[in-house]
């Protein structure tokens, strides 16, 4: 993925800049209902954050297509300068097995597979196989191509059933990960549901290494038979399985380019705001024998996403490194706090002995007005002196913040103008003197799918 790189402005108040990402849903966050810089603020609220949150490790944007030689390579090869940054960031290639024959000396294949491996900076490849429409030889064949015409295949996905030979073939030309492959729209919005379709995609993931979705948008769009719900569940249930997941994005049936830009931008939100984020997104041309969309380009003359396969896969990208920052809320002055060079000192003023001091925070994008920003909030203390909670909007995510990171979803997205208003509460525990040093560390990762990616971190230095 792209890396993006961290700058420290200091002003009247302290900024870092910080990359993550996610859609915006156009909800203003309320101003936050705790009181600042007093020994008497109102009683936190009930912690309500980090329930069913399972982060998805370091997620991955595939782009490519299927069944023929338009969704596979034309529309890519034929404006190779209409998606550069794609061309550079995107984890890899995504081909379906019907767009390849198994000739391996097929000049014109080999030819279009070159190019399009000489296109991107990452030469991974993810490979969609079928398990009633091809063969296990087949199969062998394809990926032996692929790999002699310079890509790396990391992943596979089966259709249709997974047996155990076909297990074997895919793993024929080197280590492979491999999905088994569900349809949303047929497990009535469960993966877990008794319908055909729902056992053999719980089958599918049991015999591999995760799920992976069809994922016609305009059945996205429509919901067809609860498909979104199915489509969530499915990601969940292989990250409880301890497993991953796959999401693909494919324009069939979305029927206009401006649908499918805004199906994907939506598709995309809605995983995020459930808890479902995927461990790769994919966006696959397929069905281009039926109806064509635009390839390219990846975005219009303003920079913001183009209405095509490549402006998904751009707005995916640029989504999931937007760039945030933490600031102090200096609407809400207080002698007591001060910008320190890459720190904050703050002194916390006692009453009778005890400590209840709260330090605003601001959190809000630090990118293009379109792109939609949600850092994961991530924080610490070097000791136990005090009692600390984080409160944002007026919600209480202390849990998650101490936990595995509390992600800006849902009415925490950041776009535009649009601000997060964040209280640290540091608090005297009873029994324990409220005298001594306590430092915080408030870490703002790029993003729920990128957990591991610091982008920044503010130290917050205490003292009595």
């Amino acid at each position: 993925m792209m890396k993006i790189k961290i700058s420290i402005l200091l002003g009247v108040a302290l900024f870092f800049l910080v990359s993550c990402g996610k859609t915006d849903s156009g909800i203003v966050p309320q101003k936050p209902e705790v009181t600042t810089g007093n020994n008497n603020p109102v009683a936190d609220p009930v912690d309500a954050s980090g329930a069913d949150y399972v982060p998805s490790n370091n997620i991955k944007v595939y782009i490519g297509g299927g069944d023929n030689a338009t969704g596979a390579f034309l529309g890519y090869l034929g404006d190779t300068n209409g998606w550069p940054f794609v061309q550079q960031y995107a984890d890899g290639y995504y081909i379906n097995n019907f767009a390849l024959n198994t000739d391996p000396l097929d000049a014109t294949q080999n030819q279009r597979l070159t190019a399009m491996a000489g296109l991107f900076t990452n030469k991974n490849l993810f490979y969609e196989t079928d398990e009633q429409r091809t063969d296990d030889a087949s199969d062998e064949a394809k990926l032996a191509i692929l790999k002699a015409n310079g890509f790396k295949v990391n992943y596979a996905i089966i259709n249709r059933g997974v047996v155990d030979s076909r297990l074997v073939a895919l793993k024929t030309n080197g280590p492979i990960t491999i999905l088994g492959m569900g349809a949303p729209w047929q497990v009535n919005g469960d993966i877990s549901s008794s319908t055909a379709g729902a056992i053999a995609w719980r089958d599918g993931i049991a015999k591999t290494d995760g799920s992976g979705i069809d994922g016609p948008l305009g059945l996205w769009i429509a919901n067809t038979t609860n498909y979104r719900e199915g489509s969530i569940s499915g990601v969940k249930y292989a990250h409880k399985a301890g497993k991953i997941a796959m999401v693909m994005i494919s324009p069939y049936q979305s029927n206009t380019p401006d649908a499918l830009l805004s199906g994907s931008i939506d598709c995309v939100q809605k995983h995020e705001d459930a808890g479902a984020s995927p461990d790769i997104w994919a966006v696959e041309y397929y069905a281009a024998q039926i109806k064509q969309y635009p390839v390219t380009p990846e975005k219009t003359t303003a920079g913001e996403p183009g209405q095509s396969l490549t402006g998904v896969a751009y707005y995916i990208i640029r989504h999931l490194n937007g760039k945030s920052k933490v600031a102090l809320n200096t609407t809400l002055p207080n002698a007591n706090i001060m910008a320190n060079g890459s720190a904050l000192t703050v002194k916390l003023p006692q009453n009778n002995g005890n400590v209840d001091f709260s330090i605003p925070l601001t959190i809000s994008s630090n990118d293009d007005a379109w792109v939609d920003v949600c850092p994961l909030i991530m924080a610490s203390a070097d000791n136990d002196n005090y009692a600390i909670s984080y409160v944002m909007n007026g919600v209480n995510i202390t849990k998650g913040v101490l936990g595995k990171g509390f992600p800006c979803f849902n009415s925490f997205r950041l776009k535009g103008t649009s601000t997060n208003n964040l209280i640290i509460r540091v608090k005297s525990k009873a029994g324990v003197s409220a005298n001594g040093l306590t430092n915080i560390t408030l870490n703002l990762m790029s993003h729920a799918g990128l957990p591991t990616n610091k982008m920044s971190s503010l130290t917050i230095k205490c003292s009595t």
